[in-house]
C-alpha cells in the first residue's frame, strides 16, 4: 500500500475505450501471434487525438466518415463525440490501484575452519502486482510516465512481475591449497526471469478492427491507426503479465590465488575463470510481437537480444605494503 506514482486524476475521461479489437497491419492483414489472429481485449484511443481530428471535421478539412472514430453514430453519437474532452490532470501521489507484494523464503547454512570455508543457500521469491517503478530499467512499458497516466499500459498488466528469479541456490566452497595457493568454486542456479510478449502501438504501421455486433453480418468496422498518434510507441501486454519464464541457468565460477612475501611487501597473483561450463542461456528476447514490423525493434518476436556472458578469464595482480 501507499505507492506512489504519477497518476492522471482525469484518466477515465481522457479515453475512449474499445474491447475485443483484432490487430492489423498497415495492409489491413490480421497480425498473428499463436497462430491465431491476435486480438486485444481493451484498447484505449486518447481523446486527445479524436479532438484533433474533430477540428478538422468540423472544419471541413476531411469528411465524417475519415475524422470520425467508430462508436459515434447516430444523434447521441454526435452529442457525445462533440461533448468529448481530454483535461490531463497529473499528479505524483500515492495511487490505490497501484499494487505491489513480495514473498521471500531464504536458507542459508554456512560452516568455516581454519583452512577451507562453504556455504550454500536457497531463495524462493514470489513477486507480484502491477507496477514494477515509473522509470529506470525496470519500467516494462518503456514508456516513463507509467500506466497511470497511460491508460494501455494497465491491459494485462497485473501478474508475476519481472526482474525476479522463482528459486535461486548458491554453493560456495573455498580453502587452501597446495604449494601455497588458495582458491574456491562458485554455483549459481536461478530459475528464469518473467517475460511477456507486448504490442508496440504505432500509428503508420498498425490497424485495428472492431467486432461486428450487428446481425447483418457486415465486416468488422476499422479503426485507423492515425486516431494513435499521441500514444505511439506505447506497449500493451497481449498476455496475462508474466506468461512466460526464460529457460533456467546455471554457472559454474572458479577463483585461485598465490600470495608471494617480497621484502616488507605481500605480493599476490590471481586468477579467475566466470561460467567454466560455457552456458550460453538466453536471458533477454525480442518481447513486442509486431517487432518486425517497427522500425525501433526491425526484429521478430522471440529473437534472443541477451544470453549469460561467455566464458571470461581474469589475471590479476595486488601489492600491499
Amino acid at each position: 500500500k501507499n505507492m506512489v506514482a504519477v497518476l492522471d486524476r482525469n484518466i477515465a475521461n481522457d479515453y475512449t475505450l474499445y474491447h475485443n479489437i483484432t490487430v492489423e497491419d498497415r495492409f489491413f492483414r490480421p497480425l498473428f501471434f499463436g497462430g491465431k489472429p491476435l486480438v486485444i481485449p481493451t484498447l484505449a484511443v486518447s481523446n486527445e487525438d479524436i479532438i484533433y481530428w474533430r477540428a478538422l471535421v468540423l472544419s471541413g478539412a476531411v469528411g465524417f466518415n475519415t475524422g470520425v472514430p467508430p462508436g459515434f453514430e447516430g444523434t447521441d453519437g454526435t452529442a457525445r463525440w462533440l461533448a468529448l474532452k481530454y483535461e490531463p490532470d497529473n499528479v505524483l501521489t500515492n495511487v490505490p490501484e497501484a499494487t505491489r507484494r513480495f514473498d521471500q523464503l531464504q536458507l542459508t547454512a554456512t560452516a568455516r575452519y581454519p583452512t577451507w570455508w562453504t556455504q550454500a543457500s536457497a531463495t524462493i521469491t514470489r513477486l507480484v502486482g502491477n507496477l514494477n517503478s515509473l522509470t529506470g530499467t525496470d519500467d516494462y512499458a518503456a514508456s516513463g510516465a507509467g500506466p497511470f497516466v497511460h491508460l494501455n499500459e494497465q491491459t494485462n498488466s497485473f501478474g508475476d512481475l519481472n526482474n525476479q528469479s522463482g528459486f535461486e541456490l548458491k554453493l560456495q566452497i573455498g580453502g587452501n591449497l597446495p604449494k601455497g595457493f588458495r582458491g574456491g568454486a562458485f554455483l549459481t542456479h536461478f530459475t528464469g526471469d518473467r517475460v511477456t510478449p507486448t504490442l508496440s502501438i504505432s500509428d503508420l504501421l498498425l490497424e485495428f478492427a472492431l467486432p461486428d455486433t450487428s446481425t447483418t453480418n457486415r465486416p468488422p468496422v476499422p479503426l485507423r491507426g492515425y486516431f494513435f498518434s499521441t500514444i505511439t510507441g506505447e506497449r500493451i501486454f497481449v498476455q496475462p503479465r508474466g506468461t512466460y519464464r526464460y529457460p533456467p541457468r546455471t554457472s559454474v565460477d572458479l577463483h585461485l590465488e598465490r600470495g608471494f612475501g617480497v621484502g616488507r611487501a605481500d605480493f599476490s597473483l590471481l586468477l579467475d575463470a566466470f561460467n567454466v561450463l560455457a552456458a550460453s542461456t538466453i536471458t533477454e528476447i525480442q518481447t513486442a510481437v509486431n517487432g518486425s514490423l517497427d522500425p525501433d525493434f526491425f526484429s521478430v518476436y522471440g529473437q534472443t537480444r541477451g544470453r549469460v556472458p561467455p566464458r571470461t578469464f581474469r589475471f590479476g595482480a595486488a601489492i600491499h605494503f
